[in-house]
């Protein structure tokens, strides 16, 4: 995995949360804060149990959200594509993640750290966020 410092403003990712929902003006110093993740395809970028990160929004590719069921069987909890929302189950509550993910592709995600995300929910409190 790769990380770099991208920008929303220049992103052709129309279905992201982030842009949906936030003006972009107002988001400048959080938009700054956040970190691009390049994952090749099966790739993990969250493992079940670690320590909280932030949350991840899907710019590019796909990926499968995984929880270790019974008899430590991993089973998929969910897919998701351009825009969505990964690691948001105990965002504010939980130390760990609650839920694997894995990129189905070659994947390019946008992280927010823990802090950053309490920061806008803090100051954008009527925003749609989780």
């Amino acid at each position: 995995m790769k990380e770099e410092q991208t920008l929303c403003y220049s992103c052709a990712n129309e279905n992201c949360f982030i842009k949906k929902h936030l003006h972009l003006g107002q988001m400048k110093n959080y938009v700054s804060q956040k970190q691009q993740v390049d994952c090749k395809k099966s790739d993990p970028f969250i493992k079940e149990g670690a320590t909280f990160q932030g949350l991840y929004f899907i710019r590019e590719g796909k990926a499968k959200t995984v929880k270790t069921g019974i008899n430590g069987r991993e089973q998929i909890v969910r897919l998701t594509t351009n825009g969505d929302i990964i690691g948001f189950r105990g965002f504010g509550t939980s130390k760990k993640y609650l839920i694997g993910a894995y990129a189905l592709e070659d994947t390019v995600l946008c992280n927010f750290s823990n802090e950053t995300m309490l920061e806008i929910l803090k100051k954008f409190p009527s925003s749609p966020m989780l």
